[in-house]
């Protein structure tokens, strides 16, 4: 019988998502059970904990000199629209990232600009690395 923490290890590692929830893991066991095997899995390094509720895989470095060395697998903007789309939000680029696409603007911004339109969200990502807009 495999323990809660292997079965969210084996789910991680099969999915191609970038951001998982907290709630995607319940049915693996209780509550208390699934955040002490997600504390557990934070500490390992096999995920990072993205904000409140929020996870993302890790990887680790095949070889050279950061070889066994662990990082985020995913870059934030791409874990933050993976948790905007679970939670029932359609993510578009924010003003700024349009603008630089468009050729409009060579500033890039030094964080992920997100527009989540009408939405009402407002929870903080990599300690506010990922700004909201509103349209």
């Amino acid at each position: 019988m495999a323990t809660v923490e292997e079965k969210i290890r084996k789910y991680v590692a099969s999915s191609s998502d970038a951001a998982f929830l907290t709630s995607e893991f319940v049915r693996f066991g209780s509550r208390s059970t699934v955040a002490r095997a997600l504390r557990k899995l934070v500490e390992d390094e096999t995920l990072y904990r993205a904000g409140y509720g929020v996870y993302t895989p890790s990887r680790a470095f095949a070889d050279g000199p950061y070889a066994g060395y662990k990082i985020q697998k995913f870059d934030n903007s791409a874990v933050a629209e993976g948790f905007l789309v679970k939670m029932g939000v359609d993510p578009q680029p924010g003003v700024l990232v349009r603008e630089y696409n468009e050729g409009r603007s060579t500033q890039v911004s030094p964080y992920a600009i997100i527009d989540v339109g009408k939405s009402r969200i407002r929870r903080r990502l990599f300690s506010g690395g990922v700004k909201y807009e509103k349209s």
